[in-house]
């Protein structure tokens, strides 16, 4: 049996870059004023309590996929969400493709909705599956020689290979 796992983040050097711009927003103001201003503090507190949670979440999350006998599986950790787990029975086409996660899809991580969704982290190359009900899915990756083997190896399992 073949596998094919791969976990992409969103650690990426401009994403702390931003980190720094954001702080230097927020904390320049604060060291211009006077450090007795209550409701200051309390704004301040509330500002970096926010971006804490908000940068928490994105530097821990993670996209995850597999692809093995039983189908393909992704999601995004730490809670799991956006899951989804399709047979080979599901499948009616995937092939890898190049694609512009701004234009096509307004950007990264999950896009969509209806019957075109994509998760992405960043590149431009992706598994696009096409299934049930004629939904699309697009699945970013970073390795797509590693992927196209595998996707090779279970193409007797697709209902019908597009591409």
């Amino acid at each position: 049996m073949r596998v094919f796992k791969e976990e992409q983040s969103f650690r990426k050097w401009w994403m702390f870059a931003a980190l720094l711009v954001n702080l230097a927003v927020v904390l320049i103001p604060f060291f211009l004023h006077d450090f007795a201003d209550a409701g200051m503090n309390k704004g301040l507190f509330f500002a970096l309590a926010i971006m804490a949670i908000v940068y928490l979440f994105i530097f821990s999350s993670s996209l995850h996929t597999r692809i093995d006998a039983g189908g393909i599986k992704t999601w995004f950790t730490p809670f799991n969400l956006f899951k989804k787990d399709l047979k080979w029975s599901e499948i009616d086409g995937i092939y890898l493709r190049k694609y512009n996660a701004l234009t096509e899809y307004g950007g990264i991580g999950v896009r969509g909705l209806g019957k075109s969704q994509s998760y992405n982290i960043g590149g431009n190359t992706g598994i696009q599956i096409e299934y049930t009900q004629s939904k699309k899915l697009l699945i970013g990756t970073r390795k797509p020689s590693e992927a196209q083997s595998v996707l090779n190896y279970y193409q007797n399992k697709i209902k019908r290979h597009a591409h």
